[in-house]
């Protein structure tokens, strides 16, 4: 596990899981594979949380050799940081000194092609809706919650609406009847082809 080198410089390879916008920085989810030690390399596993600038040209399935000193997350301001990693299977994580590109496209190919729409939806929402209902948008539709400047989320706090920004079952009930209904009176269709036509 590579959760075993912590407080230690180290050099590792992983592929990006998942990529989370901030309003201030990028975090990647990277799943270890090797680790340099002594100059060869050993291989690893677990997940590992590193901090990047935004707007960084990282997709998911990059593959990276990552220069960085490994820590444990711990509690802060009352809040159980570690707790709320490891709900994903996240135990370390690292602020990188250097990032290295190894090979694109290394992840699953329809997960690949699932966030390519995604983020197309979201370059459609950044370019006709202003702020700050297009990172709203962009968090009911697409689950981005992180994009929400805080004055922003104390609104919803504050009006006990908070929950409208996560990605529910209610959300996907009435998605799912939305294009169940742009089904059946766009293309005609019946309510039975209607559902398989949802169900893709």
């Amino acid at each position: 596990k590579i959760q075993f080198y912590y407080d230690q410089k180290i050099i590792f390879q992983g592929l990006i899981k998942k990529i989370n916008q901030g309003t201030k920085r990028q975090e990647l989810v990277i799943e270890s594979q090797q680790l340099m030690i002594k100059e060869n390399w050993k291989m690893v596993s677990g997940k590992v949380l590193i901090f990047t600038p935004l707007y960084t040209d990282y997709r998911y399935g990059d593959q990276l050799e990552i220069s960085c000193s490994l820590k444990k997350p711990e509690p802060f301001d009352r809040f159980n940081y570690h707790e709320y990693l490891a709900r994903y299977q996240i135990y370390s994580f690292c602020w990188p000194s250097k990032i290295e590109i190894l090979a694109r496209n290394q992840g699953y190919f329809l997960a690949s092609q699932i966030l390519k729409v995604k983020e197309k939806v979201k370059i459609s929402i950044d370019q006709n809706f202003t702020e700050p209902q297009g990172t709203i948008l962009s968090a009911f539709l697409l689950g981005l919650k992180k994009e929400i400047l805080p004055e922003v989320r104390n609104w919803f706090v504050q009006t006990g609406t908070a929950h409208l920004l996560a990605i529910s079952g209610l959300h996907i009930t009435i998605f799912t009847d939305l294009l169940i209904i742009f089904g059946i009176v766009v293309f005609s269709l019946r309510r039975q082809g209607a559902f398989y036509f949802v169900l893709i």
